[in-house]
């Protein structure tokens, strides 16, 4: 029994690993899953390698931003067509529980004209996010793109996949968001909320002395607090979501009545956030506004 015991011993310490450690598999047919190298966190990802293609479009913007200048080049005709050549498709492992690190600079998104949505994606850390769902690791290198198309790169104020960057790690991540219309709420204008089942409805009280003009009471914005700053919400990424223009009067003493258009902002994770509504009045404006909670699916105004 010594000897058998010896030469188990004596073979362990040969191959290099403890006696409860398991041998990694070895050879082509491996089913490991490939190693992440980004800084930010992660689960493992798939095995099997996922391919996005771009879809069909006369258009696409590529975009870069270091988080303080956001550059963008709009590419038509032979441009796109040589873009398309160079990016036929992304292509990587699907990836769980990724968020951002700590210097997540540049980021460089891209956005696919469709007729009736767009394809939009986003890359930093060497991770792609889309508009469909799909977060994609070891995909292709954007920088050598950037440095063959972004040339002609001017100022622009469209992140694409803004909304996927921001709640990758669960929650918004105020880096990637725009702060909204610095501007109080006005007094002349109290805004009352009315939760009832899984909608939000709002009225705004004209106590101006005078009568205001807005658009359609379905052009509420929603805004998220982060620390001590509004943040406004972006709609769901690739949409074509947009508010029909219209004018309303409301004379003085007077109601104007509206509710959340839930729609393009898809679900929303837990937090505070703020109902706020533009006005005129004249050569003045105001917006009006009032908080709430989001939790469990609940609204619960403040």
């Amino acid at each position: 029994m010594r000897q058998v015991l010896f030469a188990s011993m004596l073979l362990l310490l040969l191959c290099g690993c403890r006696g409860d450690t398991p041998l990694p598999p070895e050879g082509p047919d491996s089913q490991e899953a490939p190693v992440v190298t980004g800084s930010g966190s992660c689960r493992p990802c798939a095995e099997e390698e996922t391919a996005v293609p771009l879809p069909d479009s006369e258009s696409v913007l590529f975009a870069r931003w270091d988080g303080e200048a956001l550059l963008g080049v709009w590419l038509f005709g032979d441009e796109l067509r040589a873009f398309r050549e160079a990016l036929p498709e992304l292509r990587g492992h699907q990836q769980e529980g990724w968020s951002p690190p700590e210097d997540p600079w540049p980021v460089y998104a891209l956005s696919v004209s469709g007729a009736e949505a767009d394809y939009e994606a986003a890359c930093c850390d060497g991770l792609w996010l889309d508009s469909l769902g799909n977060t994609l690791i070891a995909g292709p290198d954007p920088t050598p793109l950037w440095e063959r198309f972004g040339g002609a790169a001017e100022a622009a104020n469209v992140l694409p996949a803004r909304r996927e960057r921001a709640l990758a790690g669960g929650d918004w991540d105020a880096r990637f968001l725009v702060p909204a219309v610095h501007q109080e709420p006005s007094p002349q204008t109290p805004m009352t909320l009315t939760a009832e089942g899984g909608s939000l409805s709002w009225a705004l009280q004209n106590r101006a002395g005078r009568a205001l003009t807005c658009g359609n009471g379905g052009g509420a914005q929603l805004d998220v607090l982060l620390g001590e700053v509004w943040y406004a919400v972006p709609f769901l990424s690739g949409s074509h979501y947009a508010y029909t223009m219209e004018a309303y009067a409301v004379p003085p003493s007077e109601d104007f009545s509206g509710a959340l258009w839930r729609e393009p902002y898809g679900a929303l994770p837990p937090g505070t956030y703020r109902l706020r509504f533009p006005w005129r009045a004249d050569s003045s404006s105001g917006v009006a506004a009032a908080p709430f909670r989001f939790q469990g699916g609940v609204f619960v105004p403040l």
